[in-house]
């Protein structure tokens, strides 16, 4: 017995020290996002003061695909951690909501309103079924007073006047409420498909050393995001500098929406936790040996660039589409991937691996849609838009039991039967609980903070062997897989400009553009779009990896430029000696600037060239030009003022056998 009390004694000693232990649930959200090539590290700070002694930190809602290998857990003051464990939680283990309980009173209190209005609908139709029975005068008599027959005539078409507007003005108010259901039910399917989704929570146990705030940082890195880079180029004038707008397409799908975050843009991938690199010995003997290193690698698949199914959900009637309605992804009975329509209806999931899927479509009010058999290959993108049908019996007529009036002919109780309201509600929360992407929030009224924004850089930040983009002004970037554009900065950049012209193949001029020393404007390789005074002129890439200390833009012909390349008849031009052929064939360039502004302009011509011994090429007059023999290319550098127009001549003799 001693033994028993012992050990029930130090049972609850330990019970209660643990109920003793403070168990915080801390909600934090997105402040600051570097986003690598492929994939993303997230942080997230908040402030805490705790008591002294032990204390159990839970961080809630984070991303379900993060790893406990690359997260980390930092705070400014003197904590001790002890523990640090990540969970997964799925959301059908989940509890409602007050925002969801709150919602499904509401949608209880109109159902309730509408009982009572079918109610008075039903009385008022017994109501005129009767007016229209006992409309027969109770007289013997064959002829029936004016004045009576006046007054009967009046009372029936008042009444019944009465009762139509009554019964009018009940089933716009019923109208009303099936607004109001349909409204509070796009808050739901909402909050359902937050509830729904699969997350992790990080569970932290720290001894407290003090009882100052202390600031909490979690860091983590999630592998679906990426950014690519791209460039717009504009040229106004020839004497200006080039204008060079820096540009990022940004894309994720971690499941969490990054609302007015500090956004960096990285340009190298992450260094995660790796072994270190390990050499196995090199045997020249053996012939089945092979020079390995023992790296573990990852390999991230940035979002859009994989397998994806994308799509629209619209009303089957009406064509309208449906906002934040549920998409499953399913590979037999096992959920593999989900999302909502955002406030277009739209919807993309990704990325999925190849192979053959079920997708489930619900929405409250409607009928739940299941597609089979989707086929999804390698690097498709497959599009699937679905039609939901709407529950027909969403505001239907509930059981009513009526006693008819007195004066009713029929003097006997009836009974209504149809389906009540809650059919049309049945199976609020079913869906799953897949790994979800948060949806979107509506996109009403439109902001600017998910386009293009112009020069928002704060700093560009040197590393050792690399820069980075730290774009200052809050950014939102949401989780659906869509392509967000940031404008990153935009520079000037002394340019040398310069028209080349081929008059043999075409009679227009080219404007390049030559950016010397164009490695020390932190370029990388990426796409890059050309502008002429406000004009797109095309697209180039812009290859970073050249080795030319000068980059070279091509910016389109220029009308302004009038070239013409005539032959020129020559006395005695050809000739004929024996079995030899003696020719000289001439040509004149002609050049005008039409230009409001000088320019240097580079002309191209050639010469034939010959391996053969009986053939001999030989230049007469170049008019300046310097001559490549081995290519037979001759080239002038001409300088023209407004206006002004330049003739060139060249001429060569060709001996060759008759």
């Amino acid at each position: 017995m001693k033994l028993y009390l012992l050990t029930l004694f130090t049972g609850l000693i330990a019970a209660f020290g643990f109920c003793e232990t403070d168990t915080t649930h801390i909600e934090t959200k997105v402040n600051a996002v570097t986003v690598y090539p492929e994939g993303a590290q997230i942080t997230r700070t908040i402030n805490l003061t705790h008591n002294l002694g032990k204390s159990i930190l839970i961080f809630d809602d984070l991303p379900f695909d993060i790893t406990q290998e690359n997260l980390q857990l930092a705070c400014n003051k003197l904590q001790h951690i002890q523990s640090l464990k990540l969970e997964k939680v799925y959301g059908s283990s989940k509890a409602k909501s007050k925002e969801i309980v709150t919602l499904e009173k509401d949608i209880k209190d109109i159902k309730l309103k509408v009982k009572r209005l079918n109610n008075t609908l039903e009385l008022l139709k017994h109501e005129q079924k009767l007016l229209s029975n006992n409309n027969k005068l109770n007289s013997t008599s064959t002829t029936i007073p004016l004045t009576e027959l006046k007054q009967t005539v009046e009372y029936f078409n008042r009444k019944m006047e009465t009762i139509e507007t009554t019964r009018f003005n009940i089933n716009l108010e019923k109208e009303a409420f099936k607004d109001d259901i349909k409204i509070i039910n796009t808050k739901l399917q909402a909050l359902y498909n937050k509830r729904n989704k699969n997350n992790s929570k990080l569970v932290v146990i720290i001894d407290n050393k003090t009882i100052q705030k202390a600031e909490y940082t979690l860091s983590y890195y999630h592998k679906y995001a990426g950014w690519i880079p791209s460039y717009d180029f504009r040229v106004e004038e020839t004497d200006l500098p080039l204008t060079a707008d820096y540009n990022a397409t940004v894309f994720q799908s971690t499941g969490e929406d990054w609302k007015n975050i500090k956004l960096t843009l990285a340009t190298i991938e992450p260094v995660l936790n790796e072994p270190i690199k390990t050499l196995e010995p090199w045997v020249l003997e053996n012939k089945n040996a092979t020079n390995k290193i023992a790296v573990h690698t990852i390999t991230p698949i940035p979002s859009g660039s994989g397998p994806n199914i994308k799509g629209t959900v619209t009303d089957a009637e009406t064509g309208e589409t449906i906002p934040m309605a549920n998409v499953v992804i399913k590979s037999g009975q096992t959920i593999v991937q989900g999302g909502a329509t955002d406030f277009d209806g739209m919807y993309i999931i990704s990325p999925l691996s190849p192979g053959i899927y079920t997708v489930e479509v619900s929405y409250i009010g409607y009928s739940t849609e299941i597609i089979s058999s989707i086929n999804i290959s390698t690097s498709t993108s497959t599009q699937l838009d679905i039609e939901l049908v709407e529950n027909e019996d969403l505001l239907g007529v509930i059981e009513l039991s009526y006693q008819a009036p007195i004066i009713d002919p029929d003097k006997t109780g009836t009974v209504i039967t149809r389906a009540g309201i809650s059919s049309g509600l049945a199976g609020i929360g079913s869906g799953g609980g897949g790994g979800y992407s948060a949806p979107r929030k509506p996109k009403a009224p439109k902001s600017t903070i998910n386009s293009i924004v112009d020069n928002i850089l704060n700093d560009l930040k040197h590393d050792i062997s690399y820069p980075e983009f730290t774009i200052e002004t809050p950014f939102t970037i949401l989780a659906d897989s869509k392509q967000t554009n940031v404008r990153v900065k935009s520079i000037k950049i002394p340019t040398d400009y310069r028209y080349t012209i081929v008059p043999k193949i075409q009679q227009y001029a080219f404007l390049e553009a030559k950016i010397p020393d164009w490695t020390s404007y932190n370029f990388l390789s990426g796409n890059a779009n050309i502008y002429l005074k406000g004009k797109f002129i095309g697209q180039t890439f812009l290859d970073t990896d050249e080795f030319s200390d000068t980059l070279d833009l091509q910016l389109g012909k220029d009308a302004d430029i009038l070239v013409q390349r005539t032959y020129v008849e020559t006395k005695g031009g050809k000739t004929i000696s024996g079995n030899k052929v003696k020719e000289t064939i001439a040509y004149n360039i002609l050049i005008k600037n039409n230009k409001t502004t000088p320019f240097q302009i580079f002309i191209e011509d050639q010469i034939p060239i010959t391996h053969r011994k009986d053939i001999v090429i030989e230049l007469l007059e170049q008019d300046g030009a310097k001559v490549n023999e081995s290519k037979g290319q001759l080239t002038w550098d001409v300088f023209l003022k407004p206006g002004e127009k330049r003739e060139i001549n060249f001429s060569y003799l060709a001996k060759y056998p008759k």
